[in-house]
């Protein structure tokens, strides 16, 4: 007669083991079974380990009913004893020696599935171990070989059917070698005794982190009844292999290999050998990040902010130095996980002699810009030089002047140089070739750079329509430069509509992850959807800037603190004289606009940033002006000052016409005796000439605003600034000698 114990019916629940491992990448299932679900993987006939990330739950619903034998599962009945059965119940292979078997209550004869007690900890199967009639228990349940990456862990949920005969014992063990018991260690810590109710266990596995194991399950039960486990999981998190920057640095003049030359990614670096060859190792994949601008930052409310979008996803900024050359910068670097990228550079010497290079920067739309060069006639030709193979130009040869980088991907820089100039007129402009956007709304910035250093920045008008930014020209002989900084519909010097360029070979990267929405807070209560929106700021105050950037898989936020600063003016005032210097005491008059002067409390103050002057100065005033006398010291700083004047209401009128200059004997009055300005109403051309002035200079010129509008670095002793593409109005010159500051104002007419 076969051995049988009687079926226990009772309120408490028995815990019997019922395991199930999660293998990442796969279930345990059998080896012809495809995994069709989006997180398993197919588990093929030669398959000899199982991959754990992403986990997925071993549930034991895939094997057959009562089986004793289910691959990939390893099985070993070490004790050899037959197993008791169920009382007046049959199944198939009820009774014979075995270590587990597949059990599902539900198919009993007769059915099991009304009890409880029975039941899988979920859906309808378990994996059950019976007593041995020859007690006690030593039957192994092991896992495949699995590969576990980092911060690895085993969950499982066990129980005994009934503890009327002694509690289930269970063992947890590892193997990092082979399947013999011999091979394992327990980390259960001794056995473990299940109660009657299904309860979780879990066990670290980190000292197993990056090895290859297996996990056993023990029963060693006293003659006890059925040990049932179920939904076994094994987590691990997947450990990337880091890819490979390699590639080769060249001279962009000549070709020849940069020796030396200094290779920077996420703080990995290599220099290149005598062949000009790098290769960095273990470089982590790229990753999304969130960046802006704004423009303006500061000014009066109602302010109107342009904010362009700066983020980048799934690259890498790599940067490349070496002496004698400019450094080369390139944060669109796609690194894809466990991979080789071949970024070759070409880096650009350092300028000399009469040599000038015009470097572009932009967001991220349009995706490419493109510099163009139209040259003079040299050597009986006329050039058009920009991205085409065999219109790149040279720097050895003519035209003597060269595209030396290209970029399609946004961002930039893409650098233009003339290496050698010859007489007649060079026009620089630039084409928005791909991509959504516009240039008026791209954040473009040229800066142009000579023997000196950097000379010119330029950003790109936020008005006017069409595809060309005519940048300006250069005159061949003297070097001068002429902006015209205007936005149009065709080609410069040609004046030709919907000019065909060549089409480039496709540059997308197909495992790049494009951003794909943007949530904007601006501060004030309002937000955008949109990739580069226009904001008004309509009240005063200081506004934190947020942007939220997505790629459909990831999310990254920046937030910029007080980026924005508005000040509320409800009126504009008229300051006269509207200049002192240092050491004066005068007497300001100031006329108000509108009816917002009221007799009684008023305020003035004078403002250069967020510094303030004569604060809190209040006085009795009639409804249109102010007269107030003002002593101004060496502790006042020189330059613009905004003058403001609020009632007792809290309103504020401004003006942005005040100008502190250095006190008697100062720079400010060595400079005014020699540097002149003319003509002064000006409708084209600003001359300053700065005499016998032999120090290091530069200039910049500033709107009513606030806003620098040209700025041109180590200027010659005779200066042209052509101003005829701007704005009838006031301008302020300023002056920088040896780090002292001149304002000078101008009416451009």
């Amino acid at each position: 007669m076969a051995n049988t114990k009687l079926k226990i019916m009772k309120l408490k629940i028995t815990l019997l083991l019922l395991l199930s491992i999660f293998f990442a990448g796969s279930t345990f299932a059998q080896v012809t079974k495809s995994i069709v679900d989006e997180n398993k993987v197919i588990i093929q006939a030669n398959k000899t380990f199982l991959d754990i990330e992403p986990n997925v739950l071993e549930d034991f619903e895939s094997y057959t009913d009562f089986s004793t034998a289910f691959t990939p599962w390893i099985l070993n009945d070490v004790d050899g004893s037959t197993t008791y059965g169920i009382t007046d119940v049959t199944f198939p292979n009820s009774g014979t020696a075995m270590a587990y078997i597949i059990f599902n209550p539900n198919n009993t004869t007769p059915s099991l599935g009304s009890d409880e007690e029975l039941a899988a900890h979920s859906g309808d199967k378990f994996a059950a171990c019976f007593a041995a009639t020859s007690p006690p228990n030593n039957d192994w349940l092991i896992t495949p070989v699995l590969a576990l990456g980092e911060n690895s862990n085993v969950s499982f949920f066990g129980k005994s059917y009934t503890i009327d005969y002694g509690p289930e014992r269970l063992k947890v063990l590892v193997s990092t070698t082979g399947t013999n018991p011999s091979d394992f260690t327990e980390i259960s810590s001794g056995y473990i005794e299940l109660p009657a109710d299904w309860t979780e266990y879990t066990y670290d596995l980190a000292a197993y982190d990056n090895q290859s194991i297996h996990i056993a399950f023990q029963c060693v039960s006293n003659d006890a009844f059925i040990l049932m486990l179920d939904d076994v999981l094994v987590s691990t998190e997947e450990v990337t292999t880091g890819s490979t920057l390699t590639g080769t640095v060249t001279n962009a003049l000549d070709g020849l290999p940069v020796e030396g030359a200094f290779v920077e990614i996420v703080g990995l670096s290599d220099y290149t050998d005598a062949y000009g060859n790098y290769i960095i190792e273990d470089v982590p994949e790229g990753s999304l990040t969130a960046n802006f601008m704004g423009t303006p930052t500061t000014g009066n409310s109602p302010l109107t902010v342009q904010f362009t979008d700066l983020s980048t996803s799934n690259t890498q900024l790599v940067t490349c130095s070496a002496s004698g050359f400019i450094t080369y910068n390139n944060n669109q670097v796609i690194i894809p996980p466990s991979t080789t990228v071949t970024l070759d550079i070409s880096l650009s010497p350092t300028l000399s002699g009469d040599e000038m290079r015009f470097v572009v920067n932009w967001g991220a739309n349009p995706r490419d810009l493109d510099s163009h060069l139209l040259t003079p006639e040299i050597e009986g030709t006329l050039y058009h030089i920009y991205y085409p193979s065999g219109s790149q130009g040279s720097a050895t040869s003519a035209p003597y002047a060269a595209l030396d980088h290209d970029v399609t991907q946004g961002f930039g820089p893409e650098t233009m140089t003339i290496y050698d100039f010859f007489t007649g007129t060079y026009h620089y402009y630039i084409y928005k070739y791909a991509g959504d956007g516009e240039i008026t709304t791209s954040g473009a910035v040229v800066q142009i750079y000579n023997e000196s250093g950097l000379i010119y920045t330029l950003q790109a008008p936020t008005s006017g329509t069409g595809r060309y930014w005519y940048v300006g020209t250069i005159d061949g002989a003297s070097q001068a430069l002429n902006i015209i900084n205007t936005i149009q519909e065709t080609e410069p010097v040609t004046g030709k509509r919907n000019v065909e360029y060549p089409e480039k070979p496709d540059s997308e990267n197909n495992q790049r992850f494009e951003i794909n929405s943007w949530n904007w807070v601006f501060g004030d209560g309002n937000t955008s959807s949109e990739q580069n929106p226009s904001h008004i700021y309509q009240d005063a105050g200081s506004f934190d800037v947020s942007l939220t950037v997505s790629d459909g898989t990831n999310e990254k936020t920046i937030t910029k603190d007080g980026y924005i600063i508005t000040n509320s003016a409800v009126g504009l005032i008229s300051v006269s004289p509207n200049e002192a210097a240092q050491g004066d005491t005068l007497t300001v008059t100031i006329t108000g606009s509108g009816t917002h002067f009221t007799q009684g409390s008023m305020s003035i103050w004078f403002q250069q940033g967020t510094s303030k002057i004569f604060y809190n100065h209040y006085y009795t005033v009639d409804s249109v002006t102010i007269e107030v006398e003002f002593t101004f010291t060496d502790s006042h700083s020189t330059g613009l000052y905004d003058v403001f004047v609020a009632n007792y209401q809290g309103e504020m009128m401004m003006s942005s016409a005040f100008t502190l200059n250095d006190g008697p004997g100062g720079i400010n009055d060595l400079l005014a005796n020699q540097v002149s300005f003319y003509p002064n109403p000006v409708r084209h051309n600003l001359i300053i000439d700065f005499g016998e002035i032999e120090d290091s200079k530069s200039v910049k010129i500033i709107d009513i605003n606030g806003r620098i509008i040209l700025e041109r670095m180590r200027v010659k002793q005779n200066e042209v600034f052509d101003l005829s593409a701007y704005d009838d109005g006031m301008y302020i010159v300023c002056i920088i000698v040896d780090n002292q500051v001149l304002y000078k104002k101008i009416i451009k007419r």
